[in-house]
């Protein structure tokens, strides 16, 4: 069974992750708000959620295609990231993209397949509030992308 996890919409641009097929957090949050232990355990194939809100809800389902990879600023020491299993980008393109955003210090980001599921009938909460985690109804999801996977 995949792990499913999440990203919210506080700190992210929906349409840029869709257009980019990215998932990504990124700020003065990144040690706060995104606990770089769940972060480190993404792996390809995992199922990663965009959050309608905080707490509940989703907006689109997608598969992880890549392991987390980080842009930085001077002031982040990359051996943190690297000590997590977290990798340095090599994609000059993206990291200018993110430049534009404002507020941010670094990203963590994952390449995405974001897929075409309905969501509307998917009744989600979530463990917590903070960054990337599991979600409760980790089976759930499992069944839904299996479904949409076996149409395809």
């Amino acid at each position: 069974m995949r792990n499913a996890w999440k990203v919210g919409m506080r700190f992210v641009c929906p349409e840029f992750m869709l257009n980019e097929e990215i998932a990504y957090a990124y700020g003065d949050s990144m040690p706060d708000y995104i606990d770089h232990s769940n972060i480190a355990s993404v792996k390809p194939r995992d199922i990663i959620i965009m959050a309608k809100s905080v707490q509940d809800g989703i907006k689109h389902i997608g598969l992880v295609q890549s392991k987390p990879m980080f842009c930085i600023d001077e002031e982040i020491q990359a051996k943190d990231y690297l000590a997590k299993g977290i990798i340095r980008s090599e994609n000059e393109s993206l990291i200018e993209k993110f430049s534009n955003l404002e507020d941010h210090q670094d990203i963590v980001y994952f390449k995405v397949d974001w897929l075409k599921i309905e969501t509307s009938e998917l009744d989600v909460k979530f463990v917590n509030t903070k960054g990337f985690v599991s979600v409760k109804d980790n089976e759930l999801l499992n069944e839904t992308v299996d479904k949409y996977l076996n149409k395809r």
